[in-house]
């Protein structure tokens, strides 16, 4: 019984510091992508002047730029804007 309980602590131990170390280097995104991916459902005009008032190029990690493209891809949908190829398209495209 005293065993079951040691190796419960070890487990339960184990898997909130694995959950605390991975979650340490994880940077968030800009506030406004976030802004923006929350009012994408409803308001997708208001989340699209939110993404496109963030330019590209000040974001510094790859995923960031990804995010940034993605929500300006589905918010351009959301509010019928169509056109086949867009620029935010191309980098990916041709990876």
């Amino acid at each position: 019984m005293i065993m079951r309980r040691i190796i419960w602590v070890i487990v339960v131990l184990g898997m909130l510091s694995t959950t605390i170390i991975s979650c340490a280097g994880r940077q968030p995104y800009d506030k406004r992508l976030i802004a923006a991916d929350s009012l994408m459902h409803d308001f997708p005009d208001s989340a699209l002047a939110l993404v496109e008032g963030v330019c590209r190029d000040s974001l510094t990690a790859e995923s960031e730029r990804a995010y940034r493209d993605l929500l300006f891809t589905q918010a351009r949908y959301r509010c019928y804007i169509t056109r086949a190829y867009h620029m935010s398209i191309r980098p990916v495209k041709n990876k």
